[in-house]
């Protein structure tokens, strides 16, 4: 892009009101050498987490530029330019190799250049968590749902999707901390999002209190708090109050649900393991590629749901409530509960391949006819085989 191009980028700031940038009429807008321009004490002081490395944020510039670019004044020493705004983008555009960043210069003093570096505080808060999310959302969409391309578009992992995601589903006392811009810190709005499902009452307690907490509390004593009104929630929770008179539920026989298109990778790897007692690395070794490398995207997928939730038990309860995991899709219970219980990452086929197959002494062999049998599968069920199921299950 031209230093002229960026002109545009100025027009974009004014129409959605970030007129801090712009509004001085001696600003002006050029590329300047980045040995030129001299970092001070900045508002901000944590650069970076586990999902936004500055590592990631380099990696971006190199392939893109940078799309927004960084407030300088001169520096009152007189010696090149003072950094006012833009210090992550400043570190890693370094890191990316670059010798000259695009810039706007104004004329500030220290009061000013005090109030912009607020003010790009206060905007980088109401654009990374609701526009954040809808806007993911909307990339998503235009992507026919296919999580794995967005995620190579960002350079991101799926915990990162899921938990902003998220926010366009949140409770009351969740929302404020959005609505408000009482955090920027995702893992808070996650962390008070799990709380809210758990103790309403709780979390109204919580978010006052972050509401009435000093400016200059960090995010991790927030954090820590949090935890405490967690640990409250759990020990408030109600105890079962010995045996329910109400007359005995009597189940009936469960039904295997019908596969849809989406859901028969899974369903044909169920039979596999299930029906033909098969081990999960040999299971997915029977199924063509399309169908396995749509399972292995499902696994990948709640693999991560369970790896970010904050309350594993009840969501998975409400993953079977709903038949999301019902019939076939049993199988995702496996990988959630294994991200729920481990903080590294797993590969899906990992994940699978632990699934044993029947001891040998039990199994019945698998002669060539049933192996016939498993290749014509091909990703559909056999006639009659949900009533089967059914049979075998009663019998």
């Amino acid at each position: 892009m031209s230093e002229d191009g960026y002109g545009e980028l100025i027009t974009m700031f004014e129409e959605s009101g970030i007129s801090d940038l712009t509004n001085d009429s001696d600003a002006r807008m050029t590329k300047l050498a980045v040995a030129e321009i001299h970092v001070a004490d900045q508002v901000r002081k944590d650069f970076e987490d586990e999902e936004n490395t500055l590592r990631d944020l380099a990696d971006d510039i190199a392939a893109q530029g940078v799309i927004q670019p960084i407030t300088v004044r001169p520096n009152p020493s007189g010696d090149g330019y003072e950094l006012v705004a833009g210090e992550r983008r400043l570190r890693a555009s370094k890191m990316a190799g670059l010798d000259r960043i695009p810039a706007v210069i104004r004329q500030l003093s220290d009061d000013e250049a005090a109030r912009v570096q607020m003010a790009e505080n206060i905007h980088r808060k109401n654009l990374t968590q609701l526009e954040e999310a809808r806007q993911l959302k909307a990339d998503l969409d235009r992507l026919g749902g296919d999580v794995d391309a967005l995620l190579r578009r960002y350079n991101k992992k799926q915990s990162w999707l899921s938990k902003r995601l998220s926010i366009l589903d949140l409770g009351p006392h969740a929302s404020r901390l959005v609505n408000q811009n009482l955090t920027s810190d995702i893992e808070l709005i996650y962390g008070v999002k799990g709380l809210e499902n758990k103790a309403p009452n709780l979390a109204e307690e919580f978010v006052d209190e972050v509401a009435n907490a000093d400016s200059a509390t960090s995010s991790g004593r927030l954090r820590n708090r949090l935890k405490e009104f967690k640990d409250r929630a759990n020990k408030e929770a109600p105890k079962p109050t010995g045996k329910s008179r109400k007359k005995a539920f009597k189940a009936k026989p469960a039904t295997m649900p019908n596969p849809t298109r989406k859901t028969q990778p899974l369903h044909t790897f169920y039979q596999l393991v299930i029906r033909k007692k098969l081990g999960g690395k040999e299971a997915l070794s029977r199924m063509d590629e399309d169908e396995r490398n749509a399972l292995l995207g499902m696994v990948d997928h709640n693999f991560n749901l369970g790896n970010a939730s904050e309350n594993p038990e009840a969501d998975l309860i409400s993953h079977l409530r709903s038949g999301d995991m019902a019939g076939g899709c049993a199988i995702l219970m496996l990988p959630f509960l294994i991200g729920a219980t481990q903080s590294e990452d797993d590969h899906p086929v990992s994940i699978l391949s632990r699934i044993p197959s029947q001891d040998s002494a039990t199994r019945d062999p698998v002669d060539p006819d049933e192996d016939d049998e498993i290749a014509g599968l091909d990703g559909r069920f056999l006639p009659g085989e949900n009533e089967s199921d059914e049979a075998e299950e009663r019998g």
